[in-house]
């Protein structure tokens, strides 16, 4: 019991903070049932089995395109995206951790407000649902929170964050920029945060080679000639 309640203590402290974890299984003794928690979904949750249809795949299509066409970055991304977009019901996923499934299950059975968010069009909504349930997640409907088209998460989710009942939100994300924007939406509406940058699939990101990616399309549409 004392060790426990040192525990606690000890992660207690790190509310305002926002840390860097490669692994979630640690956050459980910080979630309560006054606890929100947001969960990214690509390359947290999970990610394709191959770098084709990723999300660094859409982000450095999206540079590509910029700069070849000299076009505006919304632009390049709207092109890159619809393309992406077309992939994803073809995509084998696999999910970022073994044991990221089994503990989202464990926080859901305990009746924990866990949404799954993502920058995903609202459109990609059933073949997310299929990309998750192929891992073992699942989320009730109106528990993953769609962002595509506007500016950051925080301020898409304003809103409906604020019509919940929480004291704290525990908030995991790969991309380091969302996870201070949403700092700054936790400190608006009062609540205590912690931000978790989520870096396990840091080196396979980096490991981002374009002329691969024209390997792996070129492979993928031999099988799926129709699909993009």
């Amino acid at each position: 019991m004392i060790y426990l309640i040192f525990v606690i203590s000890l992660f207690s402290s790190l509310f305002g903070e926002i840390i860097e974890k490669d692994e979630v299984l640690s956050l459980t003794p910080l979630i309560d049932s006054d606890t929100l928690v947001l969960i990214d979904l690509d390359n947290t949750v999970m990610r394709p089995k191959t770098m084709l249809g990723s999300a660094q795949h859409i982000w450095f299509e999206t540079l590509a395109i910029a700069e070849k066409e000299g076009i505006s970055i919304q632009e390049a991304k709207e092109r890159a995206g619809s393309e992406w977009n077309l992939l994803q019901p073809h995509l084998e996923m696999i999910p970022t951790d073994p044991f990221l499934p089994d503990w989202i299950r464990l926080l859901q059975r305990k009746k924990i407000s866990l949404f799954g968010i993502t920058r995903r069009p609202s459109e990609l909504e059933n073949v997310t649902r299929e990309q998750l349930k192929s891992i073992g997640v699942e989320f009730p409907p109106g528990e993953i929170l769609f962002c595509g088209g506007c500016p950051n998460k925080s301020d898409s989710i304003k809103e409906f964050v604020t019509s919940l009942v929480f004291n704290k939100i525990i908030f995991i994300d790969d991309v380091p920029c969302n996870v201070t924007d949403m700092e700054q939406l936790a400190k608006e509406i009062n609540v205590d945060y912690l931000g978790v940058r989520y870096s396990r699939e840091d080196q396979w990101v980096e490991q981002y080679d374009p002329e691969i990616i024209e390997q792996l399309k070129e492979s993928f549409l031999k099988k799926h000639p129709s699909a993009i």
